[in-house]
């Protein structure tokens, strides 16, 4: 009897599991910090298939909040080694999806992911941060995390500039390792990670350590991407063609015919007498409605 609890441990373990479908045995992350602004990020991931599925879906967020005002984050440079994959748009994730319609998968599988990252830097008034969820969105247990944090310079950082933190969001709890030694940040999981829990690094940084990027909208970025003569050009092309049609509305082939229009305060009767110098038949019996037409 001693050993009831134990199985019921186990059933319930592999009861969450086979809902799941899937479980991460193994997570490294690689991230560079380049001086630009933006970083590298190649994550290696091993999971365990318990049914079939045709494979992951990392999600990436659009925006990330700063003082209560969406940064956008841009993505770029995806690839992922050795496997199909498409970038889908999802509410405020990005979504590396990978895998093909027809085919399945089970048991254990290796992805490699490469991707960058742009205007994810938080930059205040006395210094910079970089703040980063390293895990996130995952619906299953991370069993093992691994990270590498390189920094593009050599820095001097303490204790106080570095923090790691691991759960579900809102807590701050500490369950992994950092070691700083030079440029490289490094450090794992004490424990596991649960479905929907997130690992996230925080690094203090001075002033200047990053390149502050550019707003996208600026002159300065504008003139270096070409992508936004296009539709400039598309836009003068609907205006010509609407100015074209317009005037073609009103084009009369041949000579223009004379248009007569009667004076403002002018009866049928009174144009019709002063026309013709005379009071016709079918204008005289509109004259004493109307008065006397005029003194010609």
């Amino acid at each position: 009897m001693k050993s009831l609890p134990f199985i019921l441990i186990l059933l319930l373990s592999s009861i969450y599991l086979s809902g799941q479908g899937y479980i991460i045995e193994d997570y490294d992350i690689d991230v560079t910090l380049e001086k630009n602004g933006t970083f590298d990020i190649t994550e290696m991931i091993e999971v365990n298939f318990s049914e079939e599925r045709r494979g992951i879906m990392r999600n990436i967020p659009k925006s990330i909040l700063v003082a209560g005002e969406k940064q956008r984050i841009s993505l770029s440079d995806v690839d992922v080694q050795g496997h199909p994959y498409k970038v889908l748009s999802e509410g405020n994730d990005r979504i590396i999806r990978t895998g093909e319609k027809s085919t399945y998968l089970t048991g254990r599988q290796s992805y490699t992911l490469n991707y960058k990252v742009g205007n994810a830097y938080i930059f205040e008034n006395d210094h910079i941060a970089f703040q980063y969820n390293l895990i996130s969105g995952w619906d299953t247990e991370v069993s093992n995390m691994d990270y590498t944090i390189n920094l593009p310079d050599d820095i001097n950082l303490s204790n106080s500039d570095l923090l790691m933190m691991t759960g579900n969001k809102g807590e701050r709890n500490k369950h992994v390792s950092m070691t700083l030694d030079g440029q490289t940040i490094t450090g794992r999981s004490l424990t596991d990670i649960p479905a929907n829990g997130n690992a996230t690094i925080a690094i203090k940084l001075p002033l200047g350590y990053i390149a502050k990027p550019l707003n996208p909208m600026s002159w300065e970025v504008m003139k270096t991407k070409k992508g936004w003569l296009a539709p400039l050009a598309g836009l003068f092309g609907l205006l010509a063609l609407y100015r074209k049609n317009s005037k073609n509305d009103y084009k009369i082939d041949g000579p223009i015919p004379d248009q007569y229009f009667a004076p403002k305060g002018f009866s049928p009767a009174l144009v019709g007498a002063y026309y013709d110098h005379k009071v016709q038949r079918r204008t005289s019996s509109l004259y004493f409605l109307t008065g006397p037409i005029m003194d010609i």
